[in-house]
Formats: structure tokens, sequence, C-alpha cells
């Protein structure tokens, strides 16, 4: 049987194991293509860069709703003064894909309570699978009035979190707000000499189309 692209390793040392080539499934007027270019503890930052390699510049992006001008290509724009807004009821949705499996560490937020007030999200879900059909939730985050990028990471102890598909899910806001702001998503896997991203196959993705 076919192994399946999502699992929990009890060591992170077997990239041959995360091989298997998923089917992408179709996507939303809100998504865009590739561009250039578990619980644990909440890391709060000013600075951009999270541990690792950011991956999310091989995936391909989607957000369940937007209110136009402010859709998925903000939260990849590198422009912390920019921002995706939802426009639809909870919870809001981000979907990132790959067309392979690719071993995820951190998920890193930017958001601005003191701006964005009850737009700033306060419950995330991260799931993680193959498919939407086999998506599991492997971590659950509360945020109290969050500053700056927020690193949620996707690994417990020896435990690896391999993927084709990500999902951050918002179910509340600050203020019971109904929409929400994200400024920046970043998604991280291990640093270059653990997995190596440089391949053939991944720099033939790395374009906008």
């Amino acid at each position: 049987s076919r192994f399946p692209l999502f699992y929990f390793a009890t060591h992170c040392l077997s990239p041959s194991l995360a091989s298997y080539m998923g089917i992408v499934p179709s996507y939303s007027l809100y998504s865009v293509p590739r561009e250039h270019g578990m619980t644990g503890r909440l890391r709060m930052s000013r600075k951009a860069e999270g541990e690792g390699v950011e991956i999310g510049k091989y995936a391909t992006w989607m957000v369940s709703t937007a209110k136009h001008g402010n859709g998925v290509h903000q939260l990849r724009d590198n422009n912390e003064g920019t921002f995706w807004q939802s426009d639809g009821t909870q919870p809001h949705l981000i979907d990132i894909q790959w067309n392979k499996t690719m071993k995820v560490t951190n998920i890193g937020l930017y958001l601005e309570y003191s701006v964005d007030e009850s737009y700033t999200p306060k419950k995330i879900v991260v799931r993680a699978g193959n498919t939407y059909h086999d998506l599991q939730e492997i971590s659950t985050h509360d945020l109290n009035e969050p500053e700056g990028w927020i690193w949620l990471p996707t690994t417990s102890g020896s435990h690896c979190t391999y993927a084709s598909l990500v999902q951050i899910a918002i179910l509340e806001n600050h203020q019971n707000g109904r929409d929400t702001h994200i400024r920046q998503v970043k998604v991280m896997g291990p640093p270059l000499g653990l997995d190596s991203y440089s391949t053939l196959e991944m720099s033939q993705h790395a374009t906008i189309r």
C-alpha cells in the first residue's frame, strides 16, 4: 500500500520516507501560485527569521475568503504593513499545499494587536495531512494581544510533522471580532544539510504562474 504523506516520525532522519507524490486538489478563486525567491511553547519576536529554511515559497497558497485588495498575496509580500483580511464567517482558513511531502518545523505569523484590535486572531488551530480528507489537528494556540512574529512549533520532542498540506484555522478573534487580519505567514523546514530544497524539481516550481 502507499505510504501516507503525513505521519509523526519517531526520528526526523528519513526524508526518503516522505518522497511520495500526492494529487493536488483544485483551488478556488483565492489561490495564489508558488512564489519566487504540534503543541509547544509559542515564541514571540519582532524578527522575521525563524529557525531553518522558509519552505512556503515552494507551496501553493489559498484562503477561504478575502476582502478585495487584502487577499492571499498580502500574506506573502514581505511587507508587514499589508494584511490579508477575511470576508465571511469563522473559521477563517489558510491552506498551504506542496506537490510533495515536506518536513515542517515551525509556522510564523506576523500579528499586530495594537493596530488590528478585534481583527487579531485569538485562537488558532494548525492541521496537517495528505489531502483535505485526512487533515489532523497537530496544535492549538491561544493568543493574548500578540505583537510581532508568533512562532507556532509543529514538532514535539523528536516527533516531526511531514505533510503535503498544512491548514491554519482561525477559530476566534480578540473582542469577538468576526473577520481577521494576518499580515505575514512563513513556513519553516529543517536547515539545509538535513533536507535539501535546492533540487531541480523544486526550482522548477519557484516561479509565479
